[in-house]
């Protein structure tokens, strides 16, 4: 049955869907086979012949290994990597190689792999990235790192990086250019304790652009409980307490803002 449904789901290919159908039936078919201990060998032959599906290329790229045949299996590895157009599968792909690499003895071809990861596949991700710092010597790090750092993509968000290697200066930089305060609630602990001047003018910057685009109740309620957080902060009072005066003249003409600030 799993056989015809795999077929049927074949004739038509195209659409993202189709491919899941038939991806399913694909693996609904190898744990028959599985489960009915087909021989190996024929388990491996209905993986070649169904590569495009990324668990049965999986499979094949186990039994290979199984077999030592790691020649075959990094190159079906890396043909999945280039032909498939899923982020995640490319990943997933990637961290076998990684493995395999390792397993081999191939540095050069581990860490070019794993840079790969940590740099295009899966940007910035925390466990990688510690994988990496273990290969270098610590006066090799700081050099590999800022080159990782380089060739992230743009946008990519480090801030957990910056934690991992105590580079509290240019977590600190990158906070203070965001306008979401909230993101920053991750990362206050430290940089309140170390940068608390920059992280209470980073909320004034932030909560005066906030308040002159903000006209509901809600909002002017959500401005008040960042004020009374603010206020946790050295110098955090006298800093509200110019603020809320200044919005009193500049926005005294907004009665529900008013009256939220009586509360603060």
């Amino acid at each position: 049955m799993t056989a015809d449904k795999l077929q049927q789901s074949q004739l038509n290919p195209g659409s993202w869907m189709d491919h899941r159908t038939a991806e399913k039936w694909a693996s609904y078919h190898l744990q028959v086979m599985q489960e009915l201990k087909t021989p190996e060998e024929a388990i491996k032959q209905f993986c070649l012949e169904n590569l495009y599906y990324a668990k049965l290329r999986t499979t094949y790229v186990a039994i290979c290994v199984k077999q030592q045949n790691y020649d075959e299996a990094i190159r079906v590895l890396i043909d999945g990597q280039r032909s498939t157009p899923y982020p995640g599968t490319a990943t997933d792909f990637g961290e076998q190689l990684k493995r395999i690499y390792l397993k081999l003895g191939q540095t050069e071809n581990y860490l070019d792999e794993l840079t790969q990861l940590e740099t295009v596949h899966n940007p910035a991700n925390l466990e990688d990235f510690q994988e990496l710092e273990k290969a270098y010597s610590a006066a090799e790090w700081p050099k590999a790192r800022q080159k990782l750092f380089d060739a992230m993509p743009a946008g990519t968000d480090l801030k957990r990086l910056y934690v991992e290697d105590e580079l509290y200066d240019q977590l600190m930089d990158t906070v203070s250019k965001e306008t979401d305060l909230f993101r920053a609630r991750d990362y206050e602990p430290i940089l309140k304790q170390k940068y608390p001047d920059r992280m209470l003018q980073h909320y004034v910057d932030v909560i005066q652009i906030m308040a002159s685009h903000t006209n509901t109740r809600r909002n002017y309620w959500n401005l008040v409980e960042i004020l009374r957080h603010m206020r946790q902060y050295p110098d955090g009072k006298q800093v509200t307490s110019e603020i809320v005066a200044d919005w009193r003249k500049r926005y005294g003409r907004r009665p529900a803002m008013m009256e939220e600030l009586d509360r603060f």
